[in-house]
């Protein structure tokens, strides 16, 4: 496997996407997506919606972009080329994939507002949502695919010295993104 993507604009998405799904926001941006309910188009129908054409990230993005796009303020072209990896890089049967692990971590399935995310395969509740993006190793035999890859995993308990003592007030699913470079005809940002 490659390693983690260090582009500033690839960090700005993963710092965006992980503060919007952290515990203390993942109930504000749940409620938001629960009460965007407009048949067919709010977010609520684009998280909870199976899809085997649609490229369903990309039109949530599309939806509330003051929610799920961040600054592009110091990065001129980052959303740009986010906007082209998604809608001709990022494939859809992935974008399939993290729509239907975000809805479950979300729990989505229970609509109404102010309700428990999500449980792990422990049982537990989800505090938040973390994310991380790889570059797939061009060099492998054969190639890396591009996936969409998720754990449950927990925050380690205070002053554990031994990495022994798991916090299960702490649980959080990690979405991880594993993915070429991009092939974006916009100019990379300054680095």
């Amino acid at each position: 496997m490659g390693a983690l993507i260090a582009t500033r604009g690839t960090r700005r998405l993963v710092t965006h996407y992980t503060h919007i799904f952290n515990k203390a926001q993942i109930n504000g941006t749940r409620n938001t997506i629960i009460n965007d309910a407009t048949p067919n188009v709010g977010l609520y129908d684009l998280f909870t919606t199976s899809s085997k054409s649609a490229r369903m990230i990309w039109a949530i993005t599309q939806r509330d972009p003051a929610l799920f796009l961040p600054s592009g303020a110091g990065h001129p072209h980052l959303l740009q080329r986010w906007d082209y990896y998604l809608q001709s890089e990022f494939d859809q049967v992935n974008q399939e994939r993290l729509r239907a692990l975000l809805a479950q971590a979300l729990n989505l399935a229970d609509k109404r507002v102010n309700r428990p995310n999500g449980k792990n395969e422990d049982g537990v509740t989800y505090t938040a949502l973390r994310f991380e993006c790889i570059e797939a190793d061009p060099h492998a035999n054969p190639p890396q695919a591009q996936t969409v890859l998720q754990s449950d995993e927990y925050d380690l308990k205070n002053n554990d010295n031994d990495d022994s003592g798991l916090d299960k007030t702490a649980a959080y699913s990690k979405i991880v993104l594993v993915t070429g470079p991009t092939a974006s005809p916009t100019p990379i940002d300054a680095q």
